[in-house]
């Protein structure tokens, strides 16, 4: 391909579309790192789950194996169903996280900030986007 096949291609790319393949196609990670930070008690302003556990309830949390959270921090980790149903939404170039599972209406009105990235997400995630869309780039261009 010469250099005016080239430009004809780049003139025609829709980065846009492109960039929401590459979130598409990462939907998995993106999701991880959203339960991640659950599990570790943390919300999408990075500040602790709040309200705290209820002393007896911190206890029992705290002698489970899954439990990784600060003693007393939420983390909505018992029977894994919350995170299980968590899924992608991209729409128009924003994106949003969500869950199917039945407890979501009550743990969003309990807890603030529970579905999104905090900064330290947000920021380990982009590598990986990056890489996506720079391959789908290659891709579209026939490079």
């Amino acid at each position: 391909m010469d250099i005016l096949e080239l430009n004809k291609r780049l003139q025609k790319l829709d980065l846009e579309m492109l960039k929401e393949k590459a979130v598409r196609a990462e939907s998995k990670s993106i999701i991880q790192f959203n339960t991640d930070q659950l599990r570790h008690g943390l919300t999408a302003f990075n500040t602790p789950l709040l309200p705290k556990y209820s002393k007896d309830w911190a206890v029992y949390k705290s002698s489970l194996s899954s439990y990784i959270a600060p003693v007393g921090i939420a983390d909505l980790f018992l029977t894994g169903n919350f995170h299980k149903g968590f899924y992608l939404i991209v729409d128009n170039g924003e994106y949003f996280i969500n869950s199917t599972d039945e407890k979501k209406n009550d743990l969003q009105q309990k807890y603030n900030g529970i579905f999104g990235l905090n900064r330290d997400s947000q920021n380990a995630l982009k590598p990986i986007v990056t890489a996506k869309l720079g391959e789908l780039i290659k891709k579209e261009l026939g490079l």
